[in-house]
Protein backbone atom coordinates (compact mmCIF):
# COMPACT_ATOMS: atom_id res chain seq x y z
CA UNK A 1 0.00 0.00 0.00
CA UNK A 2 1.30 3.17 -0.53
CA UNK A 3 1.20 6.44 1.15
CA UNK A 4 -0.95 7.97 -1.35
CA UNK A 5 -3.39 5.25 -0.98
CA UNK A 6 -3.35 5.28 2.32
CA UNK A 7 -4.49 8.81 2.97
CA UNK A 8 -7.33 8.98 0.06
CA UNK A 9 -8.55 5.66 2.56
CA UNK A 10 -8.00 7.75 5.70
CA UNK A 11 -9.89 10.91 3.93
CA UNK A 12 -12.93 8.40 3.12
CA UNK A 13 -13.39 6.89 6.58
CA UNK A 14 -13.25 10.80 8.12
CA UNK A 15 -16.00 12.10 5.63
CA UNK A 16 -18.12 8.64 6.35
CA UNK A 17 -19.85 10.15 10.11
CA UNK A 18 -20.71 13.39 8.23
CA UNK A 19 -22.42 11.87 5.67
CA UNK A 20 -24.58 10.18 7.85
CA UNK A 21 -25.64 12.96 10.03
CA UNK A 22 -26.38 15.32 7.43
CA UNK A 23 -28.83 12.81 6.50
CA UNK A 24 -30.02 12.23 9.84
CA UNK A 25 -30.26 16.11 9.77
CA UNK A 26 -32.07 15.87 6.55
CA UNK A 27 -34.64 13.36 8.59
CA UNK A 28 -35.28 15.27 11.21
CA UNK A 29 -36.30 18.72 9.29
CA UNK A 30 -38.62 16.58 7.10
CA UNK A 31 -40.28 14.92 9.95
CA UNK A 32 -40.89 18.55 11.89
CA UNK A 33 -42.21 19.81 8.63
CA UNK A 34 -44.82 17.31 8.44
CA UNK A 35 -45.63 17.21 11.91
CA UNK A 36 -45.96 21.36 11.13
CA UNK A 37 -48.56 20.69 8.19
CA UNK A 38 -50.64 18.17 10.61
CA UNK A 39 -50.91 21.24 13.20
CA UNK A 40 -52.27 23.08 10.85
CA UNK A 41 -55.68 23.26 10.14
CA UNK A 42 -57.30 22.30 7.62
CA UNK A 43 -59.31 24.24 4.99
CA UNK A 44 -62.71 23.26 4.59
CA UNK A 45 -63.04 21.95 0.59
CA UNK A 46 -65.24 23.92 -1.36
CA UNK A 47 -69.41 22.60 -1.80
CA UNK A 48 -70.80 22.07 -4.88
CA UNK A 49 -73.78 23.82 -5.69
CA UNK A 50 -76.04 21.21 -4.60
CA UNK A 51 -74.61 20.89 -1.17
CA UNK A 52 -75.11 25.00 -0.82
CA UNK A 53 -78.56 24.87 -2.39
CA UNK A 54 -79.80 22.07 0.31
CA UNK A 55 -77.90 24.33 3.34
CA UNK A 56 -79.91 27.09 2.12
CA UNK A 57 -83.36 25.66 2.05
CA UNK A 58 -82.25 23.72 5.28
CA UNK A 59 -81.79 27.25 6.82
CA UNK A 60 -85.49 28.77 5.76
CA UNK A 61 -87.20 25.39 7.33
CA UNK A 62 -85.21 25.29 10.86
CA UNK A 63 -85.87 29.72 10.70
CA UNK A 64 -89.84 28.87 9.64
CA UNK A 65 -89.95 25.94 12.37
CA UNK A 66 -88.71 28.52 14.90
CA UNK A 67 -91.34 30.76 13.68
CA UNK A 68 -94.55 28.74 14.13
CA UNK A 69 -92.98 27.30 17.79
CA UNK A 70 -91.90 30.34 19.16
CA UNK A 71 -94.06 32.75 17.71
CA UNK A 72 -97.76 32.56 18.79
CA UNK A 73 -98.90 32.41 15.50
CA UNK A 74 -102.45 31.84 15.97
CA UNK A 75 -103.04 34.50 18.13
CA UNK A 76 -101.18 36.57 15.67
CA UNK A 77 -103.68 34.99 12.75
CA UNK A 78 -106.80 35.26 14.65
CA UNK A 79 -106.56 38.83 15.61
CA UNK A 80 -105.56 40.04 12.01
CA UNK A 81 -108.96 37.71 10.90
CA UNK A 82 -111.33 39.62 13.78
CA UNK A 83 -109.98 42.86 12.77
CA UNK A 84 -111.17 42.30 9.06
CA UNK A 85 -114.01 41.39 9.86
CA UNK A 86 -114.89 44.28 12.18
CA UNK A 87 -113.65 46.28 9.24
CA UNK A 88 -115.58 44.69 6.85
CA UNK A 89 -118.62 45.08 8.87
CA UNK A 90 -118.28 48.78 9.99
CA UNK A 91 -117.71 49.71 6.06
CA UNK A 92 -121.18 48.59 5.41
CA UNK A 93 -122.58 49.81 8.86
CA UNK A 94 -121.48 53.83 6.72
CA UNK A 95 -121.68 52.89 3.63
CA UNK A 96 -125.71 50.83 3.72
CA UNK A 97 -126.75 52.70 6.89
CA UNK A 98 -125.27 56.24 7.75
CA UNK A 99 -124.21 57.25 4.14
CA UNK A 100 -127.78 57.44 2.50
CA UNK A 101 -129.64 59.56 5.13
CA UNK A 102 -126.35 61.71 5.34
CA UNK A 103 -126.37 62.11 1.82
CA UNK A 104 -130.03 63.03 1.58
CA UNK A 105 -129.88 65.22 4.38
CA UNK A 106 -126.95 67.13 2.68
CA UNK A 107 -128.21 67.23 -1.09
CA UNK A 108 -130.11 63.29 -1.61
CA UNK A 109 -127.26 62.12 -3.35
CA UNK A 110 -124.94 59.39 -1.97
CA UNK A 111 -122.43 60.19 0.98
CA UNK A 112 -119.80 59.21 -1.66
CA UNK A 113 -120.47 61.49 -4.35
CA UNK A 114 -120.68 64.67 -2.24
CA UNK A 115 -118.43 67.04 -3.47
CA UNK A 116 -117.51 70.99 -5.00
CA UNK A 117 -115.58 71.29 -8.58
CA UNK A 118 -112.99 74.40 -7.91
CA UNK A 119 -111.80 74.14 -11.43
CA UNK A 120 -113.07 77.90 -12.55
CA UNK A 121 -113.41 76.27 -15.78
CA UNK A 122 -115.77 74.08 -15.37
CA UNK A 123 -117.36 75.74 -12.04
CA UNK A 124 -120.96 76.41 -14.13
CA UNK A 125 -121.15 72.85 -14.98
CA UNK A 126 -123.43 70.41 -13.47
CA UNK A 127 -121.96 66.92 -12.64
CA UNK A 128 -124.09 63.77 -11.19
CA UNK A 129 -120.78 62.42 -9.88
CA UNK A 130 -116.96 62.57 -8.89
CA UNK A 131 -116.34 60.30 -12.16
CA UNK A 132 -118.52 62.08 -14.49
CA UNK A 133 -116.32 65.48 -13.37
CA UNK A 134 -112.98 63.65 -13.34
CA UNK A 135 -113.62 62.31 -16.58
CA UNK A 136 -114.44 65.82 -18.11
CA UNK A 137 -111.47 66.91 -16.82
CA UNK A 138 -112.49 69.48 -13.32
CA UNK A 139 -111.02 69.41 -10.34
CA UNK A 140 -113.35 68.32 -7.82
CA UNK A 141 -113.10 68.67 -3.82
CA UNK A 142 -114.66 65.02 -2.51
CA UNK A 143 -115.48 65.86 1.06
CA UNK A 144 -118.42 63.37 0.30
CA UNK A 145 -115.56 60.76 0.32
CA UNK A 146 -113.47 62.48 3.49
CA UNK A 147 -116.39 62.72 5.58
CA UNK A 148 -117.42 58.91 4.97
CA UNK A 149 -113.52 58.13 5.94
CA UNK A 150 -113.98 60.49 8.91
CA UNK A 151 -117.51 58.68 10.33
CA UNK A 152 -115.65 54.67 9.82
CA UNK A 153 -112.75 56.23 11.59
CA UNK A 154 -114.95 57.09 14.63
CA UNK A 155 -117.00 54.18 14.59
CA UNK A 156 -114.70 51.97 14.16
CA UNK A 157 -112.57 53.29 17.16
CA UNK A 158 -115.68 53.43 19.09
CA UNK A 159 -116.02 49.27 18.50
CA UNK A 160 -112.71 48.69 19.27
CA UNK A 161 -112.57 50.63 22.48
CA UNK A 162 -116.41 48.46 24.09
CA UNK A 163 -114.30 45.46 22.60
CA UNK A 164 -111.51 46.22 24.51
CA UNK A 165 -113.39 47.09 27.21
CA UNK A 166 -114.95 44.01 27.56
CA UNK A 167 -112.06 41.65 27.14
CA UNK A 168 -110.45 43.75 30.20
CA UNK A 169 -114.00 43.73 32.39
CA UNK A 170 -113.69 39.50 31.70
CA UNK A 171 -110.64 38.88 32.33
CA UNK A 172 -110.99 41.65 35.85
CA UNK A 173 -113.94 38.61 36.69
CA UNK A 174 -112.43 35.23 35.45
CA UNK A 175 -108.92 36.58 37.58
CA UNK A 176 -110.78 37.14 40.61
CA UNK A 177 -113.03 33.97 40.60
CA UNK A 178 -109.34 32.22 39.70
CA UNK A 179 -108.61 33.49 42.98
CA UNK A 180 -111.40 32.83 44.95
CA UNK A 181 -111.18 29.29 43.51
CA UNK A 182 -107.56 28.79 44.94
CA UNK A 183 -108.38 30.47 48.31
CA UNK A 184 -110.84 28.07 48.96
CA UNK A 185 -108.88 24.86 47.40
CA UNK A 186 -105.84 26.18 49.96
CA UNK A 187 -108.08 27.41 53.08
CA UNK A 188 -111.20 25.18 53.27
CA UNK A 189 -114.95 26.27 51.99
CA UNK A 190 -115.80 27.24 55.47
CA UNK A 191 -118.48 29.89 53.68
CA UNK A 192 -115.91 33.08 54.64
CA UNK A 193 -115.88 35.84 52.10
CA UNK A 194 -113.17 38.27 52.37
CA UNK A 195 -114.51 42.23 52.62
CA UNK A 196 -112.60 43.47 49.64
CA UNK A 197 -114.08 40.33 46.97
CA UNK A 198 -116.39 43.02 45.54
CA UNK A 199 -115.35 44.04 42.21
CA UNK A 200 -116.02 47.74 43.34
CA UNK A 201 -112.75 47.17 45.56
CA UNK A 202 -110.83 47.45 42.20
CA UNK A 203 -111.37 51.59 42.18
CA UNK A 204 -111.62 52.20 45.64
CA UNK A 205 -108.22 54.49 46.30
CA UNK A 206 -106.07 55.27 49.58
CA UNK A 207 -103.13 57.53 49.94
CA UNK A 208 -99.72 56.15 50.08
CA UNK A 209 -98.21 56.56 53.67
CA UNK A 210 -94.84 57.30 51.90
CA UNK A 211 -95.64 60.27 49.35
CA UNK A 212 -99.72 60.76 50.08
CA UNK A 213 -100.31 60.11 46.91
CA UNK A 214 -103.68 58.84 45.89
CA UNK A 215 -103.50 55.31 44.47
CA UNK A 216 -105.47 52.62 44.30
CA UNK A 217 -106.29 49.63 46.93
CA UNK A 218 -105.19 46.83 44.69
CA UNK A 219 -101.70 48.26 43.94
CA UNK A 220 -98.69 46.44 45.18
CA UNK A 221 -96.15 49.52 44.64
CA UNK A 222 -97.25 53.16 44.69
CA UNK A 223 -96.60 54.58 41.12
CA UNK A 224 -95.17 57.74 42.24
CA UNK A 225 -92.32 56.73 44.94
CA UNK A 226 -92.48 52.37 44.13
CA UNK A 227 -92.81 52.19 46.97
CA UNK A 228 -94.27 48.61 48.32
CA UNK A 229 -97.87 48.93 49.56
CA UNK A 230 -100.13 46.79 51.67
CA UNK A 231 -103.76 48.34 52.09
CA UNK A 232 -104.08 45.90 54.75
CA UNK A 233 -101.47 46.04 56.53
CA UNK A 234 -101.01 49.62 57.02
CA UNK A 235 -105.26 49.78 58.10
CA UNK A 236 -103.66 47.48 60.96
CA UNK A 237 -101.03 49.72 61.91
CA UNK A 238 -103.34 53.00 61.85
CA UNK A 239 -106.09 51.62 63.57
CA UNK A 240 -103.51 49.95 66.33
CA UNK A 241 -101.99 53.89 66.39
CA UNK A 242 -105.53 55.17 66.67
CA UNK A 243 -106.58 53.02 69.58
CA UNK A 244 -102.97 53.64 71.26
CA UNK A 245 -104.05 57.13 71.14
Amino acid sequence: MTKFSFIKKYQSTENAPSTSTHQQSQHLSAISESSSLLSQPQKPQPKNQVDKLLGYFKDIGLDFLNFITFTDIISLGSGIIIGTLISDLVNSFVTDIISPPVGYLLGGANLEQLFLVIDPDHIDKQYNTVAEAIADGAVTLNFGNFLKSVIKFFLFSFVLFWLFKLIIFMNVKFNKLNNELKHKEENGDNGEEEDDGDYNFLLQTFRCPFCNTKTLKKCIRCPQCTSILDYKAFSEIELKIKNAK
